[in-house]
């Protein structure tokens, strides 16, 4: 029999694993709920007078059930990265009216949830669906968008996948923006060997940069250098052989691009390392 989480002190064998049937239900990725699994979460909490948790990943498949509130069942860790949500959706009864509540709405936002939605039960049956969405940050909203409450049937046709999916477009898209703005992305200072290749070294340069960018870095400054071996050794000290001829250095290159001499170090708004 599956594992069932939370407050299940008191409760029978059989009721035990009529809740371990639910993770055999799958829902279709684009959808909220659907009738027949509204009924049955309905009908098994009335009969054990506790709330019942489901949590789902993207492909529908019951991953975690629980007795409780949404607190109540523990959360797997997912996605914590600032453009995306954790990939899980949480969908728990109420067994009395009232929405959700600041718990259920911090779960929300604490684990990055695609969507939370509360099914209120009044004898047996579903009546009220209260569903709630993070917000991208500088939303009108809190940190949180909470839909208008609604006779659960009227939520069977909402697209769930287009709702998350226009979330972390947007969740990215605000992301590299306060990188751009406030340099909080991570940011390198590429440097080449040119050795006489000329456009060819900066080509290369410029394929670097976009290698950098395509990784989630910025490119603060780039520029080609000297190469790294030293020149022919230059006799010298006592008995050093006489009008010996300097070596000659390779000529230095300046990018069209920075001043001669600057590679300045990282500025206000950088992060040096890979640490958090």
């Amino acid at each position: 029999m599956e594992k069932i989480y939370g407050k299940t002190e008191g409760l029978r064998k059989s009721d035990l694993k009529r809740l371990s049937n639910l993770y055999r239900r799958r829902l279709p990725p684009e959808r909220v709920l659907t009738p027949e699994l509204a009924q049955t979460l309905a009908g098994l909490s009335q009969e054990i007078h506790r709330p019942i948790a489901l949590l789902l990943d993207r492909g529908g498949r019951v991953v975690r059930v629980g007795v409780g509130d949404a607190k109540d069942l523990p959360i797997p860790e997912g996605a914590r990265a600032e453009r995306r949500l954790s990939g899980f959706r949480l969908l728990h009864t109420h067994l009395s009216p009232g929405g959700l509540s600041r718990p259920d709405l911090s779960v929300l936002f604490l684990h990055r949830l695609d969507s939370l939605a509360a099914l209120e039960v009044e004898g047996g049956q579903p009546t009220t669906l209260h569903l709630a969405f993070l917000s991208p940050p500088k939303a009108a909203e809190e940190d949180w968008r909470i839909l208008a409450p609604r006779p659960y049937f009227q939520y069977l046709d909402l697209d769930l996948k287009a709702e998350v999916e226009a979330l972390e477009e947007e969740l990215s898209r605000q992301a590299r923006v306060r990188e751009v703005l406030d340099g909080s992305g991570e940011r390198a200072i590429l440097v080449g060997v040119d050795t006489g290749e000329g456009p060819e070294a900066e080509a290369a340069l410029k394929e670097l940069a976009e290698l950098t960018r395509t990784a989630g870095g910025g490119a603060g400054e780039a520029g080609p250098g000297l190469p790294a071996e030293p020149g022919p050794p230059v006799p010298g000290g006592p008995g050093k052989v006489g009008g010996a001829e300097k070596p000659r250095l390779p000529r230095k290159r300046r990018h069209p691009h920075l001043r001669p001499g600057a590679f300045p170090g990282p500025g206000p708004g950088d992060r040096e390392g890979h640490g958090a």
